[in-house]
């Protein structure tokens, strides 16, 4: 088998092109698929039938806020050219504080 990659020089040069990098990528994957906390285990132990084991609490929490911004606080433009961006040469804007710049929220989503 090693004397068809010697007599072949183009062939094992092509596959060692192809083959090296998808061996470090795979190790690399391998290595940071560990996850930061590489100390941690899962601990496994069941106890063992009949005995009883005290349950611990379990804690849930839920909540709710509203994220959305006090849009009065920011100044409102117009997209002229409708391209969701806001261009100073075309489009225009309250500058209700008076400062010259676009003070304004952008909320992605």
């Amino acid at each position: 088998m090693f004397s068809f990659f010697k007599r072949h020089k183009i062939i094992s040069t092509l596959l060692a092109i192809v083959f090296v990098p998808i061996i470090g990528l795979l190790i690399f994957v391998a290595y940071r698929s560990i996850g930061p906390y590489r100390s941690y285990r899962v601990n496994l132990d069941l106890p063992a039938p009949g005995s009883a084991e005290p349950v611990g609490d379990l804690l849930v929490g839920v909540a709710e806020r509203d994220i959305t911004p006090d849009l009065s606080k920011y100044e409102s433009w117009t997209d002229a050219d409708n391209n969701g961006r806001f261009h100073h040469e075309k489009d225009t804007w309250v500058d209700s504080n008076g400062n010259g710049k676009l003070d304004t929220v952008w909320m992605a989503g």
